[in-house]
């Protein structure tokens, strides 16, 4: 072939590679919300499959359906370039320890290869026990919202490993005593019952307090030994859907406060009677 005779296959690589920078795609796709849409140029468009899948996995919510979620945890276990991708993940009542061993499996061994993960947010379908599956996990989290019960004691070696903590819903039961400070040092937002905040906020900087009593909390006792702490707090939520009880114990303590809300409908109750 002389070479004044068209290299076609030559002239078809320089056409088909991507025109447009990375630098440009990356706030093109930015703008792409829906998520089957991104799905659809990573397997469609070698130009935009690196940066869509980053923006796919990026935060991975709201999935309530089992059959997808098991898609999912199956392609994070089978393709090592995803798992690095996911920096929030978020699963409600979609799993269940004693009836789906092989979605449970899936969790455990995609959680373990999630090393950059940030944000996470879990409930058990019943709510059971469930801790001991981010025993010695690879990542370390900025945001922890726990949603089963009974974990308090095994949650005192996950949030010793969690050193990077900032934001942490927890609900523990009567008699469970204060966490060491080794836990969770840099925690400022907590999201818990009385029982929570008796043991997770002594000693620590706690500025966002999110107090959601449960069926038996109440004020009758005085709470002791908070006052410092109590005076730190700057954004505070008071409330749930259980009946709220008085703040005339505490209310003196908060002397800080620059944001307060009521949370829920029962209009008879008062703050501080």
């Amino acid at each position: 072939m002389s070479w004044l005779e068209p290299d076609y296959p030559t002239i078809m690589s320089h056409i088909s590679k991507p025109k447009i920078p990375p630098e440009l795609i990356r706030p093109i796709l930015e703008h792409v919300e829906d998520k089957t849409c991104l799905f659809s140029l990573t397997v469609t468009s070698k130009a935009f499959q690196s940066e869509a899948e980053r923006l796919l996995y990026l935060s991975v919510t709201k999935c309530r359906d089992g059959a997808r979620h098991a898609l999912f945890l199956t392609s994070i276990n089978t393709v090592q370039r995803l798992p690095p991708l996911v920096k929030e993940y978020e699963i409600y009542s979609v799993v269940d320890r004693e009836r789906d061993a092989v979605l449970w499996g899936l969790l455990k061994s995609a959680l373990n290869k999630m090393i950059n993960l940030k944000v996470f947010k879990f409930r058990e379908l019943s709510g059971q026990p469930s801790a001991d599956m981010i025993f010695y996990a690879p990542f370390q989290l900025e945001t922890l919202y726990w949603g089963n019960y009974y974990d308090e004691e095994p949650m005192r070696i996950i949030l010793a490993e969690q050193k990077n903590l900032k934001a942490l819903r927890l609900e523990c039961s009567r008699g469970t005593t204060p966490y060491s400070l080794d836990a969770c040092p840099n925690l400022t937002s907590l999201w818990g019952n009385r029982y929570s905040i008796g043991a997770l906020l002594p000693g620590r900087k706690i500025i966002d307090l999110s107090w959601e009593p449960d069926a038996g909390d109440s004020f009758k006792s005085p709470v002791l030994g908070l006052e410092m702490e109590l005076s730190q707090i700057k954004i505070m939520s008071f409330g749930g859907y259980f009946r709220r009880p008085s703040l005339k114990k505490i209310a003196h303590m908060l002397t800080s406060i620059e944001v307060f809300e009521l949370v829920g409908c029962r209009e008879e109750v008062s703050m501080f009677t």
